[in-house]
């Protein structure tokens, strides 16, 4: 498998997008059926955001890819799997991806409903997601899904085992950890207030600023831990002071009680469900007048191990590292469904074909718009059978789940004419085009004397249109028929057909 991780990160917009893209990368080198993938990060991002990805082993591609596609154009054709994590794409561009390449499962990560995102699965891995109110159906047949809440929240490798914290009676050792910016001088604030009010505790502050002034023996700074050491200092640390970002989701996992501040306008869901749910002491936001007196007040509250305990106990229970297998296998579901493989058709076929001839959507743009009676279909499926110049196909998926059929029809002038139905629960997942490119490559192959594939298409049609264009067929003219305004889309074998 073939996979493309799309999102942005850096010291200027924090490394939380980079860190859970990261996670995905790792579960899905872990998992039974893509552990042989091969992976591209691409970064729209400065180079802090290379370098933190270097430190974890990765090597990602730094690229402008949200206002210069041209630069993921060939990645994004080759892929069988592609992830979009961002907060700066628009809608326009997710559906470009869709477009260009309709065979890959495309993924969104979304943590506030910022679009209406043309994707195959939307995920908000979050403590809130599953409470929020996704638009369903957005795109037709219970496209796209959504996978909601904590069962998805992803976390890093060294994270999904993990062990009951051991809860110590007294606080000792606090870990601070405020993101990838400085807001306004605040880490050296934070710093200051904690050493000047708590000299007998020892700190730890993970931070990549190399300015900080920290004379203090009991304040030690980190910068460019592996996830590992991370986790190391997680564990043993008695309470942390962080973020509400996607380190609160590791902190939650590895059961470390948390004083909690809001550091960006995206992370107040995060704060706020994370407080209800009993995990966070919330403090506020770093802007907040009383952000300091409320962390103290935070950490006089967490200095009870029975608190401590509960909280700890919380965190696991809300965040249990399986979130990223979860969304993988979600994946392999929805690739099943694209792969599709073509066979005649056969007699137990008739009343699935009538089914969909007979939906509304179908309806509306067939020259014989009004229903038909399973008796008068039966007879033209007959019919149909046993015409020499008719060729009839089914196209199943992986799952054998019959997506449509495909029929050619040659005229006694020895004219070639394709008609495609969907099954409507397969409307609006882009697998018309793929249907109609691959049922015309075995009809030529079985019938070399064709020169070239006729498709009659009624003038308002459009997606229709647009599926035959996507299939390489091009348009041939403009006319009418059966009183009906048509266009008309040519495959030529010589285009084409190998």
């Amino acid at each position: 498998m073939k996979a493309l991780i799309l999102t942005e990160g850096g010291r200027n917009i924090g490394f939380g997008h980079l860190t859970r893209c990261l996670a995905f990368a790792q579960a899905l080198k872990v998992h039974t059926a893509t552990r042989n993938s091969k992976i591209d990060i691409v970064v729209c991002g400065e180079a802090s955001a290379k370098q933190f990805l270097n430190k974890q082993g990765v090597q990602p591609v730094l690229a402008d890819w949200i206002r210069h596609r041209a630069k993921i154009l060939g990645r994004v054709k080759a892929a069988d799997l592609i992830l979009i994590d961002s907060y700066k794409a628009p809608a326009a561009l997710y559906s470009w991806v869709a477009r260009l390449n309709p065979d890959a499962v495309i993924l969104a990560i979304n943590d506030f409903k910022r679009l209406d995102y043309d994707v195959d699965a939307v995920i908000n891995p979050s403590v809130y997601g599953d409470e929020l109110k996704y638009k369903k159906d957005v795109y037709g047949q219970g496209r796209p899904q959504y996978l909601l809440g904590k069962d998805y929240i992803i976390v890093r490798q060294e994270f999904q085992r993990q062990k009951r914290k051991s809860i110590r009676r007294a606080v000792k050792n606090i870990l601070v950890t405020l993101g990838g910016m400085d807001h306004g001088n605040f880490l050296q604030r934070m710093a200051d207030f904690l050493l000047n009010n708590y000299p007998h505790m020892q700190f730890g502050m993970v931070t990549a600023q190399k300015n900080l002034k920290l004379k203090a023996q009991s304040l030690k700074r980190y910068s460019g831990l592996s996830a590992a050491a991370m986790k190391k200092l997680m564990e043993r640390s008695d309470l942390c002071i962080s973020g509400c970002g996607q380190t609160l989701h590791e902190l939650a996992r590895c059961g470390t009680p948390t004083v909690g501040i809001c550091l960006a306008d995206n992370q107040r869901l995060n704060a706020r469900y994370f407080q209800e749910k009993g995990f966070l002491q919330y403090a506020g936001e770093a802007k907040d007048r009383n952000i300091f007196l409320n962390v103290g007040q935070g950490m006089q509250r967490l200095a009870n191990s029975r608190i401590r305990e509960q909280r700890s106990a919380v965190g696991q229970r809300l965040v249990d590292g399986q979130g990223a297998a979860r969304i993988i296998a979600v994946a392999l579901q929805i690739k099943k469904e694209k792969i599709m493989t073509l066979r005649p058709v056969r007699r137990a076929d008739c009343r699935d074909i009538w089914l969909w001839r007979n939906h509304p959507d179908v309806r509306k743009y067939a020259f014989q718009s009004q229903p038909i009676s399973y008796a008068e279909h039966q007879k033209w499926f007959q019919q149909m059978e046993r015409a020499p110049q008719v060729e009839l196909y089914i196209a199943e998926n992986l799952k054998k789940e019959k997506v449509g059929q495909a029929r050619f029809y040659t005229d006694c002038c020895g004219a070639s004419f394709i008609s495609v139905n969907l099954n409507p629960k397969f409307f609006g997942r882009r697998l018309g085009s793929r249907l109609i490119k691959d049922a015309t490559q075995i009809f030529l192959k079985r019938n070399p004397a064709v020169k070239h594939v006729l498709a009659e298409i009624i003038s308002s049609n459009v997606s229709s249109q647009k599926a035959f264009a996507k299939a390489e067929y091009r348009h041939f003219k403009r006319s009418r028929k059966d009183d009906q305004s048509i266009v008309t889309y040519v495959f030529r074998r010589d285009d084409g057909c190998n």
